[in-house]
């Protein structure tokens, strides 16, 4: 059964180029990788532009001085998303992120019950 992680994560917002430039050529290349041997279904980083946590209606996603990604990982199932947890290369990648004053995140496993597409029934759902 697939499982889908979604990830609020909070950036510093002058460090947003930074940790965009990074996750381009540090995950990016994991993510096709595991795209190309069938272990991520999809996988997406959204910047997000507004919500119910930006509190001045300005673009940011989030509080003053916080731009929110949201990533979302639907993985072939937990074995395929431990596999990417566990990959060294992730590991170097979060170790060395000096944008990490990532404030907080959050973190969602989640159990997916319906969805546009008529083939996806109810599969797991992660959001960390």
């Amino acid at each position: 059964m697939s499982e889908v992680a979604a990830i609020i994560l909070r950036i510093d917002a002058e460090r947003t180029s930074e940790f965009e430039a990074m996750f381009e050529a540090e995950e990016i290349p994991i993510w096709d990788e595991y795209t190309a041997k069938g272990l991520f279904l999809e996988a997406s980083l959204t910047r997000v532009e507004g919500g119910s946590e930006n509190p001045t209606g300005t673009y940011g996603g989030g509080p003053a001085g916080i731009q929110d990604y949201i990533l979302h990982i639907v993985a072939a199932d937990h074995d395929a998303h431990n596999h990417h947890d566990d990959d060294p290369r992730f590991a170097s990648f979060l170790e060395r992120r000096s944008f990490s004053n990532l404030r907080r995140h959050s973190s969602f496993l989640e159990h997916r019950c319906s969805s546009a597409r008529p083939s996806a029934a109810c599969s797991s759902t992660t959001v960390v």
